[in-house]
């Protein structure tokens, strides 16, 4: 679907609804971005000398939506555009010349409906989910399957631009000085049908199935969340070797932000991830080894961690954020692990109207191998112009 057809689609369907609602109340807004960027590459390899390079890149981003409130119990929403938090390369003889397009192709990043009486949360669609150091982590995992390295270098934004396809259920326990929910998230992950044994028998795959747990506590400016998460059947197996067993990986978290006044704010969090294949690994499992020779498959785990922590400033007319991040990823049977994945972030973004912003910006990557006696670092400085409403 074209951009400007989904776009049009969108409101059009609003501006309907509203023409015979009075009631009805919709807030559309949007954004497009184009990055600046100057990415330089630094190493350090076992041989001590250090070698360089640098590249030029440009960056583009867009997004359009709309909150759409039809009662004062329901919200819908919905939000399409590219890739807009990572942000898309931008090959000029490709973007727009006859023959050569490339699309770019725009998709939704959130359409959902979610109902709230007061006393219950229930949400279903495209729903958004929240960055976290468990969130990157889990992002990883997807995006690499089953591994933790670049956590730090990949948050859960770049994966999934904050929103996953599933149903939430959620609801007050404490509504006080000091406030309590519960949130609950489900998603399948990985849909694994049934398959035929023989004709009048199927074979049982279980699906992969993601569940969240957040317990967010707020106390006067001071947020706290635990976060708890399982992809159940991560790994499953009904086989010869193996008759329906399935391991699970875990994540688990914890979020927290203090705004000291209105001039500043703090923020930090850690995560933890495993899986292993304890349940699904059997002693007949074999991998080619040196020169093709098959060998017994080992049992493995893989350990995951990160750890985070920003400051906010607002000055006068403009706004400075820095973030730094580390994390870890080791596989029981690399040789050449741990690795450590080290980002820093900071940004000034200065609004020159409520609608237009220019921010420079400066983003470092380190790797860090210990057991090769290896680093490597990249810089990108950019300078984003962003428009929005």
């Amino acid at each position: 679907m074209k951009f400007s057809a989904a776009c049009s689609m969108i409101f059009l369907a609003a501006l309907l609804a509203g023409a015979n609602d009075a009631k009805l109340s919709v807030t559309p807004y949007g954004m497009a971005q184009y990055r600046l960027r100057v990415e330089g590459f630094a190493s350090i390899p076992e041989s001590g000398e250090w070698q360089r390079s640098y590249a030029y890149a440009n960056r583009l981003a867009y997004k359009i939506g709309a909150r759409i409130v039809p009662d004062s119990s329901v919200k819908l929403q919905f939000e399409i555009g590219n890739d807009w938090y990572a942000t898309e390369d931008v090959h000029a003889l490709y973007g727009n010349i006859a023959g050569r397009r490339n699309a770019m192709t725009p998709w939704f990043s959130q359409a959902n409906a979610q109902w709230d009486p007061g006393y219950l949360r229930l949400a279903a669609g495209i729903l958004p989910i929240d960055g976290s150091c468990a969130m990157d982590l889990i992002g990883t995992s997807l995006y690499w399957g089953m591994s933790y390295a670049a956590a730090a270098h990949l948050p859960w934004g770049i994966v999934a631009n904050y929103s996953l396809p599933g149903l939430r259920a959620g609801a007050p326990f404490i509504k006080d000085e000091v406030s309590l929910d519960l949130d609950l998230f489900a998603t399948v992950l990985d849909q694994r049908t049934a398959l035929p044994a023989i004709p009048s028998l199927y074979k049982q795959l279980w699906s992969a199935v993601m569940v969240i747990a957040d317990a967010p506590v707020r106390w006067r400016t001071l947020a706290v969340s635990p976060e708890l998460a399982v992809i159940f059947n991560r790994i499953y197996r009904n086989d010869a070797y193996i008759a329906q067993a399935g391991d699970h990986e875990v994540f688990g978290g914890i979020n927290a932000s203090y705004d000291a006044n209105a001039k500043a704010s703090l923020r930090g969090g850690v995560g933890l991830a495993r899986i292993a294949n304890a349940n699904t690994w059997s002693e007949r499992d074999s991998v080619a080894g040196r020169g093709g020779i098959k060998v017994q498959a080992p049992q493995w785990s893989r350990l995951g961690a990160e750890g985070t922590a920003g400051v906010t400033i607002v000055f006068k007319h403009a706004r400075l954020d820095c973030d730094a991040t580390l994390s870890y990823d080791n596989l029981s049977t690399d040789p050449n692990a741990p690795q450590w994945y080290e980002f820093l972030d900071v940004r000034y973004k200065r609004p020159l109207t409520p609608h237009f912003t220019i921010m420079p910006c400066v983003r470092i990557f380190g790797i860090t191998q210990p057991m090769l006696g290896t680093n490597s670092v990249r810089a990108w400085p950019e300078l984003t112009f962003m428009g929005s409403f």
